[in-house]
């Protein structure tokens, strides 16, 4: 059991066994392993840490803006190589191809340029220039601590000579911020909208007279924990870590004690697979204490209703048993999909039912924002007190 934990935790996978002999736990195949996160932005950053120090050269390809129905969402990023090999995607194949076609030239001077592609407009960066170097360590920083932060970029001059476009403030929960635009005239109001994006969590376009600035909050990766150790966790371990999560694994043997060093708090979903109803019963009060935003537990209702009536617990909205959409999944590769399917509407809000039945916009639009007075106000008071 504690080779096949290994095996789940290093890998994603469970290995795969043989049935010879009656020995189901021996590994008997070479499993690839999957990258420690599928996350878009952090296999960015993995190739741009791979970048320094080379005379490779790259351009990452930025959606700013949107004014209509497209593909991808402002935030989204593709990073370009000489080579032709590129890492993320912002578009539709026949967009993309003429971004590539264009991104080599157009910033060719070193200078970052904004072009409108269809209803998206893209920011260009050649790889290696100081405000791209700074916001790539800046976001590997965040990354490792696995706190968020705002990063507010120029994508728009109109009148303003002091600053440029690509020119950026990047802040954090500590209310520390560096970059291009610190010191400068557009500073304050960029920082009130940062704050407002990082205390909201969501991006937004800030219009500041003829300047136009995209503020994007990044969070950390979403937190799973996995209570189990069985063969049917490995897949929804490894479909969690192609969506980027920071997934958990933990051995479900030890009982109450699986709980010991785990962070679980509102930002948290916990996965209950022990296949144990006695170390179901210890563990389930002391995750539901902390208040997980999501809580699946595998198994039958009856079961569940058993549990809930023999621990005193309340079932809350935030507990899903049997954890998962009705997608008719029997496999663990398919309960697998089903849990994290539910995992991913609860963490964004959604009602995990069929897009066709849902009523405005798939994608919620990033709020356009002009500077509030009194919002203005309140952060030069701030602005003084941290001087």
């Amino acid at each position: 059991m504690h080779e096949l934990l290994n095996n789940i935790r290093e890998t994603g996978h469970a290995a795969p066994y043989s049935h010879s002999n009656g020995d189901r736990g021996s590994a008997k195949e070479f499993v690839t392993p999957v990258e420690p996160s599928g996350c878009e932005l952090h296999a960015i950053l993995d190739t741009l840490r791979g970048l320094e120090g080379t005379s490779r050269e790259a351009v990452l390809a930025t959606v700013v803006q949107v004014t209509g129905s497209v593909y991808r969402r402002p935030g989204a990023r593709m990073l370009l190589l000489r080579d032709g090999s590129r890492v993320g995607c912002i578009a539709g194949p026949h967009v993309e191809a003429e971004i590539i076609q264009h991104a080599w030239w157009l910033t060719e001077a070193g200078t970052p340029v904004v072009r409108n592609y269809g209803a998206a407009s893209i920011l260009l960066e050649r790889v290696g220039s100081p405000e791209l170097s700074r916001l790539s360590a800046f976001l590997n920083h965040h990354r490792s601590a696995g706190t968020p932060a705002v990063v507010a970029t120029v994508v728009d001059l109109g009148n303003v000579q002091s600053a440029r476009v690509g020119d950026r403030l990047l802040l954090d929960e500590s209310w520390a911020r560096t970059g291009a635009l610190v010191g400068s005239p557009m500073e304050a109001q960029v920082l009130t909208h940062a704050s407002a994006a990082l205390r909201e969590k969501k991006s937004r376009f800030a219009r500041l007279g003829g300047a136009a600035v995209f503020v994007e909050w990044i969070g950390p990766p979403l937190s799973v924990i996995v209570i189990g150790g069985g063969r049917d966790a490995g897949p929804l371990v490894q479909l969690g870590r192609q969506l980027g999560w920071a997934v958990n694994l933990t051995e479900a043997s030890v009982g109450a004690d699986a709980l010991n060093g785990l962070t679980i708090d509102s930002n948290t979903a916990v996965v209950l697979m022990t296949h144990n109803y006695s170390v179901d019963s210890r563990l389930l009060p002391r995750v539901v204490e902390r208040r997980p935003f999501y809580l699946g537990i595998l198994g039958p209702r009856s079961r569940a209703e058993k549990l809930f009536a023999e621990t005193g617990v309340n079932p809350g909205p935030n507990i899903c048993a049997p954890a998962g959409l009705d997608i008719g999944g029997e496999t663990p590769e398919a309960i697998a999909v089903s849990i994290a399917a539910e995992i991913q509407a609860k963490s964004c809000h959604r009602s995990g039912g069929p897009l066709k039945r849902r009523r405005g916009e798939i994608h919620a639009p990033t709020a356009e924002k002009g500077l509030a007075a009194e919002e203005a106000e309140q952060l030069g008071s701030r602005l003084s007190l941290a001087h």
